[in-house]
């Protein structure tokens, strides 16, 4: 087994476990939604590489798809090939990338990278695709309870609370959005299973604020309840997914001319 395999199997065997704490939950998320095309097994080894990373890519793809070389004495980042079966240490190897910091060249078109206008129209906009984007019709009601919002699985529909800031209501539209594509998934939950959704929902959210620069607090609990690498990836898979989805149907809406 060649170096960087081993390092890449220590990554997941052993540092995983330090993502489940504050310290660097929310980092983590943050990268998780900039790589999301990714797989959330490349997502982690990326983060104790590099864990500002905002865009990875093939030495080949930086050059052909978008123009950029890779900077002179730059250190290639690994991840695994998605080959083959995973779980099978015998069939891993080992690909090399670099993030956009380490190349030159051509600008990146509109809206491939995270981004952060500071421009209150952009972020109106980005709020009603957010609400297009969604796999429920989203309303907007008095909710007398109080709560920020909810979505109701036998009407279809998700309820938000209107009023509200721009960025608390795109979390929220966030949020349902991503607990009614987890409970599509497994309709039929445990109440323990639906806790873990809930949380992953809010996981999503704060990720998906943060890709598209909004302001958003981490969430409230931690991942110290999963205690195998096996149970965190899947976690973090499904918030992958769920973050994956939206911030392509927020794209597709927003800059139709992107190539994902």
């Amino acid at each position: 087994m060649n170096q960087k395999l081993i390092h890449a199997s220590r990554i997941l065997r052993e540092d995983i476990f330090s993502l489940r704490g504050p310290e660097h939950c929310g980092s983590f998320l943050k990268l998780l939604a900039r790589v999301n095309s990714m797989s959330a097994r490349n997502a982690v080894l990326l983060y104790f590489q590099k864990p500002d990373t905002v865009m990875a890519a093939g030495y080949y793809v930086w050059k052909e798809r978008y123009g950029r070389c890779v900077k002179k004495g730059e250190k290639a980042l690994t991840i695994l090939s998605k080959r083959g079966n995973m779980d099978d240490p015998s069939s891993l190897r080992t690909i090399s990338v670099f993030d956009v910091s380490q190349t030159a060249g051509n600008p990146l078109p509109p809206g491939v990278l995270p981004g952060n206008s500071h421009d209150p129209q952009e972020y109106s906009l980005l709020l009603e695709a957010a609400v297009l984007a969604s796999p429920l019709s989203v309303h907007f009601e008095e909710i007398p309870d109080g709560s920020s919002g909810y979505f109701r699985p036998i009407d279809r529909d998700i309820i938000i609370r209107s009023g509200m800031s721009l960025s608390e209501t795109f979390h929220t539209v966030m949020r349902e959005a991503a607990r009614a594509l987890l409970y599509e998934r497994n309709p039929l939950q445990s109440e323990e299973c639906r806790r873990r959704r809930a949380f992953e929902a809010e996981c999503s959210a704060f990720a998906l604020c943060s890709f598209f620069g909004f302001s958003s607090k981490e969430p409230a609990g931690c991942f110290d309840d999963l205690n195998t690498t096996e149970e965190l990836l899947a976690s973090f898979e499904r918030i992958r997914s769920v973050c994956s989805r939206q911030i392509n149907e927020v794209r597709r809406i927003r800059c139709p001319d992107i190539r994902n």
